[in-house]
């Protein structure tokens, strides 16, 4: 693989092609571009931000002629190490940020460096919406197709990859592809599936077609108290035995304080093209046993879940350390026995945290803050282990990145591998993540 100095020398030829002031080597540049929101860090040789997809063909085909390796970058705020540059050229593709809605056909097309909150600004105004939601809403679209993320919602609505019709994609060699459909339907093998959740290894997502859906008309949120998380589960299981809630969280005692609140909790998400009044007063009926109810709707049911996006941010006020969250994913049965694992080992270990989980799709989220890296690595391992044991998945939602690597199935890492190499036979494109 080429040396940052020897990149300087062929420096010229990807600024012919996309201009100089669009290619960066200056050292505070390259060192902004080395991390992304997890506890780990890398080095770019160089920054480069093309703005059409002709200009990243010929990028890629001098990356492939050089061996340089290329890591895609939307707004780096991926927690899973995906973006982390090891001596590679940084693709940054926040240039691409165009994107139309189409309302009679329900179809969103949009460059892969298009911000969440934009779409969901535009969509909203038009009444639409993409029910797989980012935590932060500075996330690319581009960036949450190629780490396949989901969030709440996802049992009732689905992966973002049952939204991504279709995508527009470069292969290692600079050659373009379209990939899928742009319609609703499609037969025979769908190669764009091998590119969502792939984190840019096999090549660079430039655009993305999604199906959207009409916005629901009415919207609750019941907040239930119940006295632990074994107690919200039972609760969980009745109403999913009922109904087909959009989502259910559970709150622990320290992420309630920090959103206004007291007390451990679950929060029943309901929406509806007609009335969700049928449906709370079911769960305000099956809750009668557990604890007081509450129940919001409109804005002040949103502010709920505004809130839980930023219970990372909002613990920084009371812990010290970096945050970091976790993202198992368990057969909701066992949730309560995870987690009771998850914080012997944490106390065992003083460290700091909360926890919330969703409920209806089986996801623990341990927001854990931690001083260094070593320990992190000690525990992560600690943790995946008890997620293993007891037949649960070490990602559900923020892809793997470096973080999660070392934890994936050899096997299915050994066919991966030989998948890439024959897209990517000189392994330029973001080597060193998904074990690859």
């Amino acid at each position: 693989m080429v040396s940052f100095e020897s990149f300087k020398t062929i420096i010229h030829e990807i600024s012919a092609i996309v201009g100089e002031e669009d290619v960066s080597t200056q050292d505070s540049v390259r060192y902004a571009y080395s991390f992304d929101t997890s506890l780990y860090s890398g080095k770019a040789i160089g920054v480069v931000k093309p703005e059409n997809v002709e200009e990243v063909c010929e990028i890629l085909k001098i990356a492939n002629k050089y061996k340089i390796p290329v890591v895609p970058r939307g707004f780096g705020t991926g927690n899973r190490g995906g973006v982390v540059p090891y001596n590679a050229l940084v693709l940054d593709m926040t240039k691409f940020n165009s994107f139309s809605i189409d309302p009679k056909n329900l179809m969103l097309e949009a460059d892969s460096g298009v911000i969440f909150s934009k779409l969901r600004g535009d969509l909203d105004r038009k009444e639409l919406f993409l029910p797989p939601e980012p935590d932060f809403d500075t996330c690319t679209i581009g960036g949450y197709v190629a780490t396949s993320k989901s969030g709440r919602r996802t049992l009732k609505y689905g992966n973002i990859k049952d939204y991504v019709v279709g995508l527009d994609a470069i292969l290692p060699n600079g050659e373009f592809v379209e990939l899928g459909s742009k319609s609703f339907k499609y037969s025979g093998i769908d190669i764009k599936d091998l590119f969502i959740g792939s984190e840019g290894v096999l090549g660079v997502i430039t655009k993305v077609y999604c199906k959207v859906l009409p916005k629901p008309k009415d919207f609750a949120v019941v907040i239930v108290k119940v006295e632990n998380l074994r107690m919200g589960v039972e609760l969980a299981i009745e109403i999913l035995n009922e109904i087909l809630p959009t989502s259910i969280e559970y709150v622990d005692t320290v992420c309630s304080k920090v959103m206004g609140m007291e007390g451990e909790m679950i929060a029943i998400e309901l929406d509806s093209y007609t009335s969700v009044d049928d449906e709370v007063d079911l769960i305000e009926k099956l809750s009668g046993d557990y604890g007081d109810v509450e129940v919001y709707k409109g804005k002040h049911a949103e502010k709920f879940y505004d809130n839980l996006k930023f219970l990372n941010v909002k613990l920084k006020n009371y812990f010290d350390g970096f945050p970091v969250v976790e993202d198992f994913e368990i057969p909701i049965t066992t949730l309560p026995f995870v987690c009771e694992e998850i914080e012997k080992i944490v106390k065992r270990n003083k460290i700091n945290y909360g926890m919330y989980c969703h409920l209806d799709s089986g996801v623990v989220h341990p927001i854990l803050f931690f001083e260094d890296l070593s320990l992190y690595e000690v525990l992560l391992n600690e943790l995946c282990e008890v997620v293993k044991r007891y037949r649960g998945y070490i990602a559900g939602e923020y892809g793997i990145g470096v973080v999660k690597s070392k934890f994936l199935d050899e096997n299915v890492v050994k066919v991966v591998k030989e998948m890439k190499k024959l897209l990517d036979p000189n392994n330029i494109m973001n080597p060193g993540k998904m074990g690859l």
